[in-house]
């Protein structure tokens, strides 16, 4: 009797002790909510950054994925910097109960660096970033700064003095029963970047083949084509620039066996061009001239000409926290005939309509009045429908556009990389 009085009286006390436990952790979770419940809420807006890296390393935040319920809307932009790396712009906007309160930090990368480096460093300037945010918050308690010292650097000297280069090479080859394709192209590159200048060189040659089998008969389409472009660009001061591009190349499609261009420039950004990340509006005025030899006799009776011309270019564009936008228009003309000219409308469109609903769309047009390399003749049926040569027209078009919806809860703090999700 007394073993089975000890025995309750055990149970009893382990389910008093796993109640008081489970009470406690309920009580700790309760806790923890609530003080999580207070931390700043945060909308990331980067196309590529590896979110669910930055949610597993920034714990100390909500994320949300509607701009307008965040207390902090964080806008990634990036350029390229000379050697290959990446300049990121981070903007912290402070909206709601942090109306008002914003800051601006750049975040720089080596081209030597992985994609984890990368990463890493974008993970440190957001936490030093949200740091004035969160310290307004309960959850400051439970935030610790530390600091990993400066590790003494010397002053390195560059051998290459800014140059950069790359070189590249492809193979892609494919097919069915009645139809091979196989394309080999290379290419090699060279640019040396400052803050006074630019200078930029590039080589690229393509040449592709492609085969039809139509019972005994059998159609070949060869494309060849290779150029060289250099470019050089130098600053006057935040909004203008002046350079010029030097280019040769050939294309059997444009029926062009050797062209040689020329072609000094001057450009004017009405917004000072440190401001890039965020908004742009650039005019380009060029003149040059053009030498050009051609495969085929053209259809105005040419072998061989050359050229004078004129172009003007203007691209305007602005990253926000709607979205961003970006529209250009490109002209050419040639000044021995001014009814020789074409004209290029192109923009894109990312536009968030309300929440979780986004906008995106892509489209170009061009009126095209300058195909002085048409070759003399017709055409076979062959060669139009295998397109080994550009064809007649007076415009082209291109449309791209659709609709993008994210619903759900509004919080999303939690990464499970299982099944590579």
């Amino acid at each position: 009797m007394m073993r089975k009085i000890i025995l309750y009286l055990i149970l009893i006390l382990f389910a008093l002790n796993s109640f008081a436990i489970i009470t406690t952790n309920n009580e700790a979770q309760s806790f923890f909510l609530k003080i999580k419940k207070d931390a700043p809420k945060v909308f990331i807006d980067c196309f590529s950054c590896d979110m669910d890296y930055i949610r597993k390393n920034i714990t100390f935040v909500n994320y949300v994925i509607e701009p307008k319920k965040a207390d902090v809307y964080i806008l990634i932009t990036l350029l390229r910097t000379g050697s290959g790396g990446r300049k990121y712009t981070i903007e912290f906007k402070g909206q709601n109960r942090f109306k008002g309160i914003n800051d601006k930090l750049f975040v720089i990368t080596n081209q030597s660096d992985t994609e984890d480096k990368r990463r890493e460093k974008i993970v440190k300037g957001l936490k030093a970033g949200l740091f004035q945010y969160a310290r307004r918050t309960r959850i400051a308690e439970y935030l610790d700064i530390m600091f990993t010292g400066i590790k003494e650097t010397k002053q390195i000297k560059d051998k290459w003095n800014n140059w950069v280069f790359d070189i590249g090479f492809g193979l892609s080859k494919g097919g069915e029963k009645s139809y091979s394709y196989e394309a080999l192209n290379y290419s090699a590159g060279a640019k040396r970047v400052t803050e006074a200048s630019r200078i930029e060189l590039r080589f690229f040659n393509r040449k592709s083949t492609s085969i039809f089998k139509m019972g005994e008969s059998e159609l070949k389409s060869e494309r060849k084509h290779w150029l060289f472009r250099g470019t050089y660009v130098g600053a006057i001061n935040e909004h203008f620039s002046f350079g010029g591009k030097i280019r040769t190349d050939s294309s059997s499609y444009y029926n062009r066996k050797i062209r040689y261009q020329f072609s000094p420039a001057i450009e004017y950004n009405i917004f000072p061009y440190s401001e890039a990340t965020s908004k742009i509006f650039r005019i380009n005025y060029g003149m040059g001239i053009e030498k050009v030899e051609y495969y085929e006799t053209t259809i105005y009776n040419k072998d061989k000409e050359t050229l004078w011309f004129h172009s003007l270019v203007s691209e305007f564009g602005i990253i926000q926290r709607w979205g961003d936008a970006n529209i250009g228009v490109d002209f050419q003309q040639y000044l021995h005939d001014t009814k020789k000219y074409s004209l290029e409308f192109s923009g894109n469109l990312s536009w968030r309509i309300s929440k979780g609903v986004s906008f995106f769309a892509y489209s170009s047009y061009s009126v095209i009045h300058n195909q002085l390399y048409l070759p003399k003749g017709d055409l076979t049926q062959e060669e139009i429908l295998l397109r080994t040569s550009a064809l007649e027209t007076n415009y082209d078009y291109y449309i791209s556009l659709g609709i993008r919806i994210t619903f759900g809860s509004i919080y999303n703090n939690v990464v499970n990389p299982r099944f590579g999700y």
